[in-house]
């Protein structure tokens, strides 16, 4: 056998008529005598931002210990497959989500502060303002030449590069092979699935007072799956290494018949204590936490260089309301999953101080993927015991 130096460009794009396809990270992509590189650490970070509107039951969702001996309470029972690889973060606030004399709009404002800790000015107008958001910041993180332009095609963009894959193909390992395979069939898998949220008939099941687009899959599980299994592909070829998802908007009021629960959720987070109410609204707050399963799964199983997408990974998981009943903004539900390259030791239950603002996560956070701003909004320093006790 020769071993030589070289390797196959990171950068490397399948092509063909046109089309371009970036690929995963593959064996071939390290020069065969460099040395492993078992933490990951000198791999492309990636932070996703996912957000939960309307609030928490929070009696369902914090975990009765601190540390590592907790148990997942119900709400996070989903999750708790990934025990390891997922912090639990009690006592972090966002106090300018509150009034601050401003009176009602607590939901627009929790929407507006969690990304950017500014109390966002009140307005009827078009000067509405805030803050830079952090993803904003961590984006900084992405090399603008890496994001490909992507175009309708009537065709599958696979069709473009087959011969291109085949004549790769041939160069590379059993291994790489394998992870090319997967990682193209993902590709037109999601292709499968937007085609066919694109012949659903726009009108179906919608009041006639709503516009809905053209595209959007029928079901809120379909589509929290493509976005997510969109993302997995764009942090596996490293077209972006920071997205931000809405699970649902702040207000909004969607309906869950699929998990029995026919109510308006906005409506039905404003309980007043009823208990029957109460318990659909955690099951609502549990749905929402299957999904993050899913993506983490997803994840999991993405191979990236001797580890996982998961292991590069830092997913900010959470709400800007914890009781949507009294619309508080402290005390927030906060999940943080990912090994982001062994720089975070998860498995704990981690209680700050009531009153420590959610930016300080945050600034942690963007020092972590190499980003190091003074403040990010209300800013007062940096939490700590990320990486351990």
């Amino acid at each position: 056998m020769i071993i030589t130096r070289r390797s196959l460009p990171r950068r490397t794009f399948l092509r063909g008529a046109g089309t371009a396809v970036a690929l995963p990270w593959l064996d071939a992509m390290t020069p065969a005598l460099a040395a492993p590189n078992r933490s990951g650490s000198g791999r492309a970070l990636r932070v996703a931002f996912l957000y939960v509107p309307n609030g928490i039951i929070m009696k369902d969702w914090t975990p009765k210990a601190d540390g590592a001996a907790f148990e997942f309470p119900r709400t996070l029972k989903p999750v708790e497959p990934f025990r390891d690889r997922l912090l639990v973060l009690t006592g972090l606030d966002h106090y300018n989500g509150q009034s601050l004399g401003d009176g009602a709009g607590d939901h627009a404002r929790a929407g507006a502060t969690w990304l950017t800790g500014v109390h966002p000015k009140k307005t009827q107008g078009a000067d509405i303002h805030a803050g830079i958001s952090v993803d904003q910041v961590a984006a900084k993180t992405t090399d603008p030449a890496a994001r490909a332009a992507q175009a309708r095609r009537d065709r599958s963009i696979l069709d473009f590069v087959r011969q291109d894959a085949a004549r790769l193909g041939l160069g590379l390992g059993a291994g790489d092979r394998r992870k090319l395979g997967e990682y193209l069939d993902a590709v037109r898998e999601i292709e499968r699935r937007i085609q066919k949220a694109e012949g659903q008939d726009p009108e179906a099941s919608a009041p006639t007072s709503i516009d809905r687009p053209a595209g959007i899959p029928p079901t809120f599980e379909e589509h929290c799956q493509l976005m997510f299994d969109l993302m997995t592909v764009a942090f596996q070829a490293d077209l972006t290494r920071v997205v931000t998802f809405m699970m649902g908007r702040e207000g909004g009021n969607r309906t869950y018949r699929s998990i029995g629960v026919p109510d308006a959720h906005h409506g039905l987070s404003h309980h007043f204590g009823d208990p029957s109410k109460v318990e659909r609204l955690q099951k609502i707050d549990q749905h929402h936490v299957d999904m993050l399963s899913y993506f983490l799964g997803k994840l999991q199983a993405a191979k990236d260089g001797d580890g996982s997408l998961l292991d590069r990974s830092l997913i900010v998981y959470g709400s800007s309301l914890s009781d949507g009943n009294r619309h508080q903004h402290d005390d927030l539900p906060t999940l943080l999953a990912g090994g982001a390259a062994a720089k975070v030791q998860g498995g704990r239950h981690l209680r700050y101080k009531r009153g420590t603002p959610m930016t300080n996560l945050y600034l942690s956070l963007l020092d972590l993927a190499g980003v190091r701003p003074e403040k990010v909004g209300d800013s007062t320093g940096k939490v700590e015991h990320l990486s351990s006790l």
